[in-house]
């Protein structure tokens, strides 16, 4: 089998780019993001949050004292990365790269508020937020400029194609299933 390529990287593993329906669908899902910051030394630093799809931006509520609210104040620079399923139930994962700050005061609380209100249900709110108040007094806020999409769908349509293939359950008996 022959696998066209462009650029050196093989079509299967290419990025669609763009803000997409599809990609807006799985940034407003409730899952968590990684965010990723660049250390004063250039290295990458990521770190796991809870986030809000809004207005073309992502927000994440966390403490000013982190290194991923010293490195965005720091250099203005932030990715996001969510793994989700796309509407056909293939996963889709989905990188957003931009600019970032740092929010404080009270347009920080109002945004946590509605971070805390995609995550928790109204008998949490009150005892996580008086948790979280205590040691979350910022907000980042990413505008990416750039979209890049990864799906497996053609990937796993050229293997459904090798000769060896067989039924629909062969994908169960070559693939081990993803754990938790």
């Amino acid at each position: 089998m022959t696998v066209s390529r462009t650029r050196g990287i093989p079509d299967p593993y290419r990025a669609h780019r763009g803000l997409t329906p599809e990609v807006e669908r799985v940034l407003r899902r409730r899952t968590n993001a990684t965010i990723g910051s660049v250390n004063p030394d250039g290295t990458p630093h990521l770190a796991p949050v809870w986030f809000l799809w809004d207005d073309n931006r992502v927000y994440f509520e966390g403490s000013s004292a982190t290194r991923k609210a010293r490195n965005i104040a720091a250099n203005g620079l932030a990715s996001v990365l969510v793994k989700g399923r796309a509407a056909d139930g293939s996963t889709l994962v989905v990188l957003g790269q931009g600019t970032g700050r740092v929010l404080t005061g009270d347009e920080a609380g109002r945004i946590c508020a509605r971070i805390r209100g995609k995550y928790l249900t109204a008998e949490g709110m009150d005892p996580v937020s008086r948790y979280l108040d205590g040691i979350d007094d910022a907000v980042g806020e990413l505008t990416p400029g750039r979209w890049a999409t990864w799906s497996l769908r053609s990937m796993k349509a050229a293997i459904r194609a090798l000769p060896e293939y067989g039924d629909d359950d062969t994908w169960d008996r070559w693939f081990l299933p993803e754990s938790e």
